[in-house]
């Protein structure tokens, strides 16, 4: 078994295992290595295993894996994670960069204190409980995070057949209204 080197990044409260694999190198394919990669806590744990790859129109190529081991087409955090990581290993340059994901082309830049700022593509679709954001995000309202089953819940929502072959995100909120001024 070929050994990875990797980098783990954290973006607003989201964790990435993000590796170099301009050389083309790393397993895409072994969809059980990746997921064992991403389990919490016999792996290294994470919420998506993403790749900085060669690309012959942008800085470079952006792939993400779910910690199923599933590919999707984008995630905004794991964007702004990447691109720090792929100015850092010479792959784009200090201050702005285009990279190539499955969503499209996406422009980032670096600012003061290290802060990324990171262009996602409109939505494609949306709707009160759908939106389509580069991956599909399925939003179930709730009264109560705490009582909820996010965990079989999430799964049983994410694999459902008219989610099919790619599944969905699941986000799962409480909506309070606003207290009146």
């Amino acid at each position: 078994m070929k050994t990875v080197r990797f980098v783990k990044m954290h973006g607003a409260g989201n964790d990435f295992i993000l590796v170099d694999d301009r050389d083309g190198s790393f397993p895409c394919d072994d969809h059980r290595r990746i997921a064992a990669m991403a389990m919490r806590p016999d792996g290294i744990g994470c919420e998506g295993v993403i790749l900085v790859q060669s690309s012959a129109s942008a800085d470079f190529r952006f792939r993400f894996f779910n910690p199923d081991g599933t590919q999707a087409d984008l995630c905004g955090n794991g964007a702004r994670c990447v691109a720090a990581f792929a100015r850092e290993i010479g792959a784009a340059k200090a201050g702005t960069m285009r990279f190539e994901s499955a969503a499209g082309f996406i422009d980032a830049e670096i600012l003061e204190g290290n802060l990324v700022k990171v262009s996602m593509p409109s939505p494609s679709e949306m709707s009160a409980d759908y939106a389509l954001v580069g991956v599909p995000h399925k939003i179930v309202q709730v009264d109560d995070l705490a009582s909820a089953d996010v965990e079989r819940e999430g799964r049983r929502i994410r694999l459902a057949p008219e989610f099919a072959p790619g599944g969905v995100n699941v986000d799962f909120v409480v909506y309070r209204r606003p207290a009146a001024f």
